[in-house]
């Protein structure tokens, strides 16, 4: 059985590859006689998405180093800044490469299979753009090509429609396929390995192994264990903030971009499942943030306000304000267990959660804040 991945279904998971989904299609693949199938068009969207946010990071960094640069008097402080600019500008190859080994080896995990585009039929693709047939919405539309390239690939396979289950939130494409007999059609991860197809598959994980062997309130000292804490709190510390809008129903469009030290921490277990164990976490957070003001307003400060805020000029209506302040978080996470690890039912339970933590992963899942009244400033 053949399992086709659209690009979508995979941006809906996210891109950390130790999550339950993914795990479980690899564990089908190895052990139950699945393989997995993504056209070139749908593989190179996925790489794209990659090295975009990655891209995005190295494009953050490079600006605060020269935000902070800017404000530091020492010669040799400026020096250190731009040769770290300078490592990020120089090594993007090898970074992006790194980035994308996770998803390169997933996919050959589940013996996965590139339907090439210079496979394709590109005769049938153009003939369907000038006709509006196929996945096309309308006549010549451009946007609908790639989905094109990837009807033509899923119709050029040697097996039977039936002996591929399609995972595609794409309407035009998920119709189309259905038309053409691909009939075992669903739209997520979650909605495929909760059928009656995979229902009754029994998955291994090593996780719910560790939490049958050290017994049924193990879930809960694991959530409490100060070395799971601190790296709950490291992995919150390296998330990409400046992703996350601090109240986008706020003037000045207030976002963060530096992180301070947390305050009263705490975690609590939502479920431990899978090889995920899912958390809320609340907690205090010193952040620098950056927002626009108008210069009538900021004319308008407080001396004390005034003196706790760096004002840099934008243009002629507006300045880019900095501040530092504190604000409460509510944050959803899971950290993904890698199913290589192993222990032994004899080990501690501390030692085990420290082992068990070295190629472990967090994925944010919801982040709640509190709304930030600029005026304050």
């Amino acid at each position: 059985m053949k399992i086709y991945l659209d690009t979508n279904a995979i941006t809906k998971v996210g891109h950390n590859f130790s999550r339950t989904q993914y795990v479980k299609i690899a564990k089908l693949c190895t052990h139950h006689g699945y393989s997995v199938i993504m056209h070139e068009v749908a593989k190179r969207e996925v790489e794209t998405q990659i090295t975009n946010q990655l891209l995005s990071d190295i494009k953050n960094v490079i600006l605060t180093s020269g935000r902070i640069g800017r404000k530091t008097y020492s010669s040799k402080l400026k020096d250190k800044l731009q040769e770290q600019s300078d490592f990020f500008n120089n090594h993007k190859d090898e970074l992006l490469t790194d980035k994308l080994q996770p998803f390169h080896k997933w996919l050959k995990k589940c013996n996965g299979e590139v339907l090439l585009i210079s496979n394709t039929n590109a005769t049938s693709v153009f003939d369907d753009y000038f006709t509006g047939n196929g996945t096309f919405s309308s006549i010549k539309n451009r946007e609908d090509i790639p989905d094109a390239f990837i009807l033509e690939g899923l119709r050029s396979l040697k097996d039977p429609p039936d002996n591929v289950i399609v995972i595609c939130d794409d309407g035009n494409l998920g119709n189309t396929l259905g038309s053409l007999g691909f009939t075992q059609h669903f739209k997520l991860f979650d909605d495929f390995l909760e059928s009656d197809i995979v229902k009754n598959i029994e998955f291994d994980f090593s996780l719910e192994r560790l939490l049958t062997a050290f017994g049924s309130n193990a879930s809960e000292k694991i959530v409490a264990d100060h070395n799971f804490l601190a790296f709950v709190e490291r992995s919150l510390e390296d998330y990409d903030w400046d992703r996350h809008a601090l109240d986008e129903h706020s003037e000045g469009d207030p976002r963060i971009v530096g992180l301070g030290e947390f305050h009263n921490f705490e975690a609590e277990l939502i479920e431990a499942s899978g090889n995920e164990i899912r958390i809320r976490c609340t907690y205090d957070a010193d952040i620098d943030i950056e927002y626009f003001i108008y210069k009538s307003d900021a004319y308008c400060m407080s001396d004390v306000n005034i003196l706790e805020t760096y004002l840099s000029d934008w243009n002629k209506h507006y300045f880019l304000a900095s501040t530092s302040t504190t604000l409460p978080f509510e944050i959803e996470c899971a950290v993904s267990i890698d199913e290589e690890f192993s222990f032994s039912a004899d080990d501690k339970l501390e030692d085990v959660i420290t082992d068990m933590l070295d190629d472990a992963s967090c994925e944010v899942e919801n982040i709640w804040s509190s709304s930030l009244n600029i005026d304050v400033f």
